[in-house]
């Protein structure tokens, strides 16, 4: 018999001040099977788990919302019983009654609290593998269309994981960058939807033991900083800056990003919401006589799996550039995971084509192409 799909959205309660998730009531069993939907995905995609989601902190990152509103996006078979509504859509909450429904398709869409309040970001259309080719996809993605409008968002950027267009004759290249994807099913599904490749993203995994990497002399007139997980709080108005550098100086494509605003609060509270369910390797280089930083970079990685992390944010100040600080940062957590986190095996990163500076650093220290990744965009 043909199943019956339809779209809901989950909602749970926010965060205690405390930082305690609120107990997420009859929503826990549906959103513990949406996590393994998505994990059935990264694992078919990928071939292994390093990109596992786990349950309690998927939970969580759902209840923090101080920094992002979130919905949960679940497709499902079966009726739900929900009290409420939002954007035409039924809204799951921990006192409603899920009933026999199962979950085929999710889709986690956010809107920053802060800046780029005309766009949903980074949002990836997930359905599970017996569940394909029936419109699952199409009724979330038509389900994102209407939150948008709802939320006032003109702008949706999805991202996917796609073969190498290299010496393909059906390659798709967006207008800037080195890189291009296969014409493969996910990217049929975004232009099928109205969606453009906005930009191209290299996926590189570097092997942490059997790699040889030597951390360069460090300038004159330059001091390395470390810290683990959050900022130390002296440091969070020059983080801050930083991190304002990152948004208005890495290659954007044709993404319709505008600058992001960053101020100390933003990212004491950023990182108190992230390293509730990561740990973090920071380090930075200190211009000695300014006391300014001149840049960061920083790995993640979660507790459960400590065999895989996670290469983040890599910046330096422009007035700081053409001093390897960028290659000598990178190196030098690279030695520091080795030594603090020696059960780590693997590092995934991701960089823009046209940031030919950073893949040629990542070159050097070892990183190996994975898969390409693409932004897609669609006006709504």
């Amino acid at each position: 018999m043909q199943n019956s799909y339809h779209v809901a959205m989950a909602d749970l309660p926010p965060v205690e001040a405390d930082g305690s998730s609120r107990d997420p009531g009859v929503l826990d069993g549906l959103l513990r099977a949406a996590v393994e939907v998505d994990n059935r995905a990264w694992r078919e995609v990928f071939g292994h788990d390093d990109f596992t989601n786990i349950p309690e902190a998927y939970l969580q990152s759902l209840a923090q919302q101080q920094n992002a509103r979130k919905r949960l996006l679940l497709a499902l078979t079966g009726p739900v019983f929900a009290s409420g509504q939002e954007a035409g859509l039924p809204l799951l909450q921990p006192h409603d009654d899920p009933g026999d429904a199962v979950v085929v398709g999710t889709c986690m869409i956010m809107q920053s609290r802060h800046d780029n309040l005309h766009l949903l970001d980074g949002f990836e259309v997930t359905v599970d593998p017996d569940h394909r080719r029936r419109g699952v996809g199409t009724m979330l993605v038509r389900a994102v269309e209407t939150v948008a409008r709802d939320w006032g968002v003109d702008t949706l950027i999805s991202w996917g994981t796609h073969e190498n267009g290299e010496g393909r004759d059906d390659a798709l290249h967006p207008r800037e960058g080195a890189f291009s994807i296969a014409r493969d099913v996910p990217a049929r599904f975004a232009l099928r939807h109205g969606f453009s490749l906005a930009q191209c993203e290299r996926h590189s995994v570097q092997r942490v033991h059997g790699t040889q990497v030597s951390v360069p002399h460090l300038p004159h007139g330059y001091e390395l900083v470390q810290w683990i997980n959050e900022t130390p709080e002296e440091l969070l108005e020059a983080k801050a800056r930083l991190n304002l550098a990152m948004s208005t100086d890495v290659p954007k494509g044709e993404l319709e990003l505008e600058d992001e605003v960053w101020t100390a609060d933003r990212v004491a509270s950023s990182e108190r919401d992230t390293y509730r369910n990561w740990m973090g390797l920071t380090t930075a280089a200190r211009h000695v006589d300014s006391g300014e930083l001149a840049g960061y970079t920083n790995i993640r990685r979660r507790p459960q799996l400590p065999a895989v992390a996670w290469q983040e944010v890599t910046i330096v100040l422009a007035s700081h550039r053409g001093n390897g600080l960028g290659e000598l940062m990178k190196a030098a957590n690279l030695e520091w995971l080795r030594r603090e986190w020696p059960r780590t095996e693997r590092v995934h990163t991701w960089n823009a084509g046209e940031n030919q500076w950073m893949l040629a650093i990542n070159d050097r220290l070892g990183y190996q192409v994975a898969s390409v990744g693409g932004a897609w965009q669609k006006k709504v």
